[in-house]
């Protein structure tokens, strides 16, 4: 899911980050148990594509909470694969 060249900077991080930094900043956000009827929706917000390169806006909504969420994707062969991300607190 995530390309070798992987630059994001997630809300919670001082600074961005490659694709080892931000996998661990994931593992340690993301891999804790949810409560059982964790219920969540990831609304689409705008799509760009050109030839092998892709952005997209979401607004993810967890709870009482809104993050706006731009991923940039490349095309390598047949898959794809996150090049970088960013997100905000709303």
């Amino acid at each position: 899911m995530w390309d070798e060249n992987f630059l994001g900077w997630p809300s919670r991080l001082e600074n961005s980050a490659q694709k080892n930094s931000g996998s661990d900043y994931l593992e340690k956000y993301f891999s804790k148990p949810m409560p059982t009827e964790t219920k969540f929706r990831i609304e689409k917000q705008g799509i760009h594509i050109e030839n092998n390169i892709a952005i997209l806006h979401y607004r993810f909504l967890l709870f009482e909470s809104s993050t706006r969420i731009t991923h940039t994707w490349i095309k390598r062969g047949n898959k794809w694969y996150i090049l970088g991300g960013m997100d905000w607190n709303e």
